[in-house]
């Protein structure tokens, strides 16, 4: 399973990843790989680079399984991959939801 977060804090995201047993990749490039992998955008780009990561994202959207981002991103990612969600208080919960719902731990309608 391979994820993209945009805009969550590395320390956050850190223990997202030791808790679920993913790697945290510093590439797109990694997903073609074995394995649970997290592609972690922690800022905001300026628009030039944003459009890059953007673009590379969508090639690569057949190797991505989930964008959970912070903030609205200009992505054309198909709906049920994308998930848009508060990061100012504590993320943790509703990032594990949507994970714990994509590893199959838990029904998608049980709250997310």
């Amino acid at each position: 399973m391979n994820i993209v977060m945009y805009g969550f804090e590395l320390k956050t995201v850190r223990g997202i990843a030791e808790e679920y047993g993913f790697t945290l990749c510093g590439s797109h490039r990694d997903f073609g790989r074995a394995g649970n992998r997290i592609l972690l955008q922690s800022r905001r780009l300026p628009a030039a680079e944003e459009y890059e990561f953007i673009k590379a994202l969508e090639d690569s959207a057949d190797n991505i399984d989930t964008v959970i981002a912070s903030d609205a991103v200009p992505c054309c990612m198909q709906p049920w991959k994308f998930f848009t969600i508060d990061a100012s208080d504590e993320p943790e919960y509703e990032i594990r939801r949507i994970i714990e719902s994509h590893l199959g731990l838990i029904c998608a309608h049980e709250g997310i």
